[in-house]
């Protein structure tokens, strides 16, 4: 049986593995924020617990992907089960590069398994920045079907310490990033709804 997902619960862990572990349609709304396939590495902070006694940094995230980086397991699944969805990963490789379709089939299981824990009526929000941007509105519409996004909200990063960190290193002041909502689509409900006009 699967984990009823207890409320205030953190785990701990790869996500895809935690999300396999819950059971199917209990979530009202999905908020997610992946990696931006940068292509950064990223350091913990001096003065962090991963900071060593020197204050040297210690690798923190690497988000720079490969194919390597992907599981061989994801890789044969999607290509398996959702066939139109590893096509359109494949299809990144040639129009961008390896990295790009690694990346977007490290989202896309991630992704769709989301989609399996979302309710009938539920809501899921993809945070992205533009390196990315163009290719996983795709994968949303591939796996949401394009018909169910509802909105791209701007978001503008107004942190006062982003902003002081930011103009020491000559970089803009105000940096736009976008969060995707997509219902889930399996509610055949909500289209007669928005056809009359109830609620």
């Amino acid at each position: 049986m699967n984990d009823p997902a207890k409320n205030r619960t953190v785990y701990i862990g790869d996500n895809l593995d935690v999300m396999r572990g819950l059971n199917r349609c209990i979530a009202d709304a999905i908020i997610t924020d992946p990696p931006f396939n940068s292509n950064r590495r990223y350091e913990h902070a001096f003065g962090t617990p991963s900071a060593d006694k020197k204050g040297r940094k210690k690798p923190g995230f690497d988000d720079a992907w490969t194919m390597d980086d992907v599981r061989a397991e994801e890789h044969e699944l999607l290509k398996k089960q959702e066939p139109d969805v590893y096509h359109l990963c494949a299809l990144a490789r040639k129009m961008h590069s390896p990295g790009m379709q690694a990346y977007l089939i490290m989202m896309a299981t991630r992704i769709l398994q989301c989609r399996e824990l979302l309710k009938e009526s539920g809501s899921m929000f993809l945070h992205c920045d533009p390196t990315a941007n163009a290719y996983l509105r795709m994968l949303m519409d591939a796996v949401f079907k394009a018909k169910n996004r509802r909105k791209d909200l701007r978001e503008n990063w107004r942190s006062a310490f982003i902003l002081l960190l930011r103009s020491q290193r000559g970089e803009p002041r105000c940096k736009i990033n976008l969060r995707r909502c997509y219902e889930c689509g399996r509610d055949d409900k909500r289209e007669d709804r928005e056809k009359t006009g109830s609620h």
